[in-house]
C-alpha cells in the first residue's frame, strides 16, 4: 500500500492518486494487513497531495474525478464534516466549463447524491471495515 501511495503521488497523476485512496479507505478492500494508523497516515499524505494538485478553492476543473475518493477517506476516518464539504464541491464542479453528456452526468450525480447522504446521515466508523462504500 505504501508503495502504491508512494507511486501515485510521484507520477502527479490525480487519477492514479484516487485509485489509491479509494483501495486505502474503501472497507470492501482488503486491508487487514495494514494497521489503522498506517492507513490513515497514509491516506492523509495522499488526499493532501489530491487537494493541493486541485484545491477546493480553485474553482476549475471537474472535482468529482478526485474528490468522491478523498471524501470516502474523511469519511472512514471519522471527518463527517470534510466528507460532506468535498462531496458538495464535486456535485458543483459536474456543472464545469466542458460540457458532458447527459448520461456521465447523471451516474455522477446518482454517486455523489448517495455518498453525501451517507456522510450527512450516518456517523462515521473509522476504518471500520463493516460498512460497504457507496463510491
Amino acid at each position: 500500500m505504501r508503495h502504491l501511495a508512494r507511486d501515485a503521488i510521484e507520477k502527479q497523476s490525480e487519477l492514479w492518486r484516487a485509485h489509491a485512496i479509494r483501495q486505502l479507505s474503501n472497507p470492501a478492500e482488503k486491508n487487514s494487513d495494514v494497521p489503522h494508523s498506517d492507513r490513515f497516515a497514509i491516506g492523509k499524505d495522499l488526499a493532501e497531495h489530491i487537494l493541493a494538485l486541485d484545491s477546493p478553492e480553485d474553482g476549475a476543473g471537474r472535482k468529482f474525478m478526485s474528490y468522491v475518493a478523498v471524501a470516502q477517506y474523511c469519511f472512514e476516518t471519522g471527518d463527517n464534516d470534510r466528507a460532506v464539504e468535498l462531496a458538495e464541491s464535486a456535485l458543483k464542479s459536474l456543472d464545469g466549463p466542458k460540457p458532458m453528456a447527459a448520461e456521465e452526468k447523471a451516474h455522477y450525480l446518482r454517486l455523489l447524491l448517495t455518498a453525501l447522504a451517507k456522510y450527512e446521515d450516518e456517523e462515521a466508523k473509522p476504518f471500520s471495515g463493516t460498512k460497504n462504500a457507496l463510491v
